[in-house]
């Protein structure tokens, strides 16, 4: 069976604190990224991608930290404060990975798994870094549904919210004819390789 690397884009993981109500779903993103480190072999072909400081998320370095203590390796790409400079592009994020871990990213052997903060927004296409471009570039890309949060759509709770939140998605994949690449999990088993 081939080996994949695998490249998790924790996207705006922790963001949001004012307007982020539902505890459950928080509590859930985290405990299946706590999931991911316990029942996947360890190995260095996983590694974990964030763009945002870890200070600013004491749950999520904690959670970091053991995973770079069982092996896997973690980048943490940071964004400027200048506006619309700030986001990084697929071949720098690709130069990052080469830097610092000595590899290459290739869609012919890169995965790349997404979570974080709004399914409809930085997951889908606000960021360079989201979904769709990722797909556009020839990699096989997952969103990866349990480590998605969504607080930019509207609703009166987290269902409305989910659902507003699916229905961009689902706009802007369309839009982008990314169907054949983007698709969705929710076990992680579910994702090859894992």
């Amino acid at each position: 069976m081939k080996t994949y690397k695998t490249i998790l884009m924790l996207i705006d993981f922790g963001e949001h604190p004012g307007i982020t109500d539902d505890i459950y779903t928080n509590n859930k993103r985290y405990s299946e990224l706590q999931k991911l480190l316990t029942n996947v072999d360890r190995r260095t072909e996983l590694y974990f991608v964030t763009n945002l400081p870890y200070i600013k998320d004491p749950r999520l370095a904690e959670i970091l930290k053991m995973a770079r203590t069982t092996g896997f390796k973690t980048l943490e790409i940071r964004e400027t404060l200048r506006p619309n400079v700030g986001d990084h592009t697929i071949e720098e994020v690709s130069n990052h990975l080469k830097l610092k871990f000595d590899i290459e990213i290739d869609p012919s052997d890169t995965q790349i798994i997404l979570g974080g903060c709004n399914m409809g927004g930085c997951i889908a296409n606000s960021k360079q870094i989201s979904a769709v471009y990722w797909s556009n570039a020839g990699y096989k890309t997952t969103i990866h549904v349990p480590l998605c949060g969504e607080y930019e759509q509207p609703g009166i709770n987290q269902v409305e919210r989910v659902y507003y939140g699916f229905q961009k998605l689902y706009t802007v994949i369309k839009k982008h004819n990314a169907f054949d690449n983007i698709s969705m999990s929710t076990e992680w088993h579910e994702i090859r390789g894992l």
